[in-house]
This record gives C-alpha cells, sequence and structure tokens, in this order.
C-alpha cells in the first residue's frame, strides 16, 4: 500500500497528475485530511499533533493497514513527519514533497495565504496558487475551481487547529524510515537549499533531492519527473 496525503485545503484530486504512474504497481489510499476542505467528515475538531497521528492511525486500522509507504505534499508532508514520530513501526518508507516543518514559513506565506481562507475570493485564492506555483505553469482549472469553492463551503468551526511549525533537530534526528525528500528549486514557502541541508544533516536516512524549473506545486509542475523518483526509490531494495 502507498498512502498519500495532500497539501492543507486541497483534497486527494490534487494528486490528478501522479495517480496514474502510482497506482501501476502500489495500492494507493488517497484521503481527504480530517479538517481540510475535502469529504471527510469531521465530528471533533484535531487541535495536536497527537490528535492528527491519531486519526490516521485509526485510518489506517480501519483499512486493515499495518504498515505502508506514506507520501505528503506539503502540510502532509508535516503531517507524514509527525506520523513517522508518533507510529515509527506503521511505515515502511517515507516521501516528502515540498514539506513543510523543515524551515519556518516566510512571512508571505501567511500574508498572501490567510487572506485567501478568510476572504475565498478567486483573485486572492488564484493569486495564491500563482505564487506558490513556478512562472509560466497554469494550473489546472477545474483544479483551481475546486479550491475555491471548497474553501468558500468549508465549516470553520471544523477546520485543523495544529499549524505546521518546524520540527525541532531532536525530532527529525528520530526518523527512522527510508526517506526521500524532493523539493523545488523555486520553493517559496522556505529556502529550499536550507530546508534539504538541514534535512540531510539530521534525518538518519534520507536521499534529498532539489527538482529544476519546480517550486511548492511540483506535483504537478514537474509531474513525470516526480512520478520517476518516486517509483525509483520505492522499487529499490
Amino acid at each position: 500500500p502507498l498512502v498519500l496525503l495532500h497539501g492543507m485545503h486541497l483534497s486527494a484530486t490534487m494528486w490528478f497528475s501522479n495517480i496514474a504512474a502510482l497506482s501501476r504497481k502500489y495500492r494507493i489510499y488517497a484521503m481527504d485530511t480530517l479538517g481540510g476542505a475535502g469529504r471527510s467528515v469531521v465530528v471533533q475538531p484535531l487541535k495536536s499533533k497527537s490528535d492528527l497521528a491519531g486519526w490516521l492511525t485509526e485510518t489506517l486500522d480501519g483499512l486493515g493497514i499495518t504498515q505502508t509507504h506514506l507520501l505528503g505534499h506539503s502540510y502532509g508532508g508535516w503531517l507524514a513527519l509527525n506520523f513517522a514520530l508518533k507510529a515509527p513501526e506503521r511505515i515502511k518508507r517515507l516521501i516528502l514533497l515540498a514539506p513543510l516543518g523543515l524551515q519556518p514559513l516566510v512571512s508571505q506565506f501567511w500574508l498572501r495565504g490567510i487572506p485567501a481562507m478568510l476572504f475565498p475570493g478567486r483573485s486572492f485564492i488564484t493569486g495564491f496558487m500563482k505564487w506558490m506555483t513556478v512562472e509560466g505553469f497554469a494550473v489546472n482549472e477545474l483544479f483551481v475551481e475546486q479550491f475555491v469553492r471548497g474553501l468558500k463551503n468549508f465549516d470553520p468551526r471544523y477546520q485543523i487547529r495544529a499549524f505546521p511549525t518546524a520540527f525541532s533537530d531532536d525530532e527529525l534526528r528520530q526518523i527512522k524510515a527510508q526517506t526521500m525528500l524532493l523539493i523545488g528549486e523555486k520553493e517559496v514557502s522556505y529556502d529550499p537549499q536550507t530546508a534539504a541541508k538541514r534535512a540531510q544533516r539530521l534525518i538518519p536516512n534520507i536521499k534529498a533531492e532539489l527538482i529544476p524549473n519546480a517550486s511548492h506545486g511540483l506535483p504537478m509542475e514537474r509531474a513525470e519527473l516526480v512520478n520517476e523518483r518516486i517509483l525509483e526509490f520505492l522499487n529499490q531494495e
């Protein structure tokens, strides 16, 4: 099995550029994160890292998955790192695509992102998405429309309340799984080289690479190359 965790306030549909390639060999579980603008229904808000790890543990238990490969993008990468700390025995291999949690986010992330979440008009949201993707990349219009409608109609009472702070050196040293890290060379939410170097210095079993001509949206921006790297990593002995 290969479990996919999407970015903040997106949904499982963000993997539309990756799912065909990844599902040829692996049983894919692409879930909508609790507390995000997807189809998963929140009964009780998730307030802590322990709550987030508990939700994923219960989900895997319900699916009968004792151990899995885990892939996360952006906030999903932060969730994956958190789960790797809380339940290391459940992860076979860990894949992080432009994950949050390696470096503090730049102020522009909040200055651009918070208005898009509080006042989810198309101009705010498309402006934020344009900033987060590499210059010249056209985000799929259906995907943009879903993002806009999701934020407009999502009940803020059930939003995730555990924000993606940077993990400490000690926490990153505790990551036991074989790990692959891919970050776009033009990442804007934090400095990509600093983040990659920190991960390589602290996470014991990691392979890190900066992807050229890619920013925060690298699973879509460089889908073919990202898919290739993921499969190479999962298929190696």
